[in-house]
């Protein structure tokens, strides 16, 4: 059927070169301002710079820019982006885009193929979910690769679970347990239409009460909790990871932390306890130019004491705490030996 909503991976190398009818993009009006939505032939995009139809979007390569056919806003704001959409040509070189010099004058915005960091940027939210920070420090000391099978309670939005497909994708498995039932279906539809189907399932369960499932013939490499009381899961897992599997826990309070870590401790099997913070600071880095030395001077000692360069300065608004990542692993130990 014309315009229907087709499956898209959201993993690398695996997503469509050019953009196609029903299929899945993001629009980046910038950095704070994106959105992803489903491609569909006579619809159009509105923003407060322009008007967007998709069906100029079909057939276009990922990552060019999209001009709008009709702007938007008050006569300033129009002006102001034309002067900026002048010099960023400019600057860039591309001869593409100079070639049509009424396109440049118009509002536009990249086509970006979706990805699981986009995603966490542009999802519904049903329930708060992790960040880029966090999600990559949890991944990398988890160690996950291709064809691990991973564990994860509280699927929520879905964020955190797209990043773990990816990592243990082609050959691993991902199986996520949600005890709420319409969040859990809708994840699990996200995840279909995302093109994960193959390798993520996600259960209507509540570990926190009823434990993890514990199959002897496919125990998990890794478990990644995000649970208002992980410790409550601790028991089933003791059972449910191979040896020197790894376990990470998301928590926003201390406290929580501190139970998790006593009912390792009284359920045994557990060590090497790690508990970490992220206080994430992001840097803008830009061209600066520098103001004459005399500005009463000539032409030439005005040019000659201009100049300009690249200046990277942090970012006054630094992201304070989002929560903390508790980090253990099952011992290899067999008990009683």
């Amino acid at each position: 059927m014309e315009g229907e909503l087709k499956a898209q991976s959201l993993l690398p190398g695996c997503s469509r070169s050019a953009v196609e009818d029903g299929c899945l993009v993001v629009a980046y009006e910038g950095r704070s301002r994106m959105r992803t939505l489903t491609v569909r032939s006579g619809e159009k995009l509105r923003t407060q710079h322009g008007e967007f139809h998709h069906d100029e979007w079909i057939g276009a390569k990922f990552g060019r820019k999209a001009f709008a056919t009709a702007s938007c806003g008050s006569k300033r704001r129009r002006v102001a982006d034309e002067r900026k959409e002048r010099d960023s040509t400019t600057a860039a070189g591309d001869g593409d885009l100079q070639k049509d010099a009424a396109a440049s004058r118009k509002a536009w915005i990249y086509l970006l193929a979706p990805t699981p960091e986009l995603w966490t940027r542009t999802l519904s939210h049903r329930t708060q979910v992790l960040y880029v920070a966090d999600i990559s420090l949890a991944i990398g000391r988890m160690g996950l690769k291709p064809g691990m099978h991973v564990l994860e309670s509280g699927t929520g939005s879905g964020s955190m679970t797209h990043s773990l497909a990816r990592a243990v994708a082609p050959s691993g498995r991902v199986d996520s347990y949600e005890f709420h039932e319409s969040r859990a279906l809708a994840a699990q539809a996200e995840i279909e239409c995302h093109g994960l189907g193959d390798f993520v399932k996600v259960h209507v369960r509540d570990v926190q009460k009823d434990g993890f499932p514990v199959e002897e013939d496919r125990k998990a490499d890794a478990v990644f909790l995000d649970v208002p009381g992980p410790w409550e899961a601790i028991p089933s897992l003791k059972e449910g990871l191979k040896e020197d599997a790894t376990l990470c826990s998301f928590s926003p309070c201390i406290e929580q932390v501190q139970k998790t870590c006593e009912a390792m401790a009284t359920v045994g099997g557990f060590s090497d306890f790690r508990t970490f913070e992220i206080l994430l600071r992001q840097y803008d880095v830009f061209t600066h130019r520098t103001k004459p030395l005399d500005p009463d001077g000539s032409a030439e000692e005005l040019a000659a004491s201009t100049s300009s360069g690249v200046v990277c300065k942090p970012l006054m608004d630094a992201r304070g705490h989002t929560g903390y990542l508790l980090f253990a692993r099952r011992d290899g130990v067999v008990e009683g030996v």
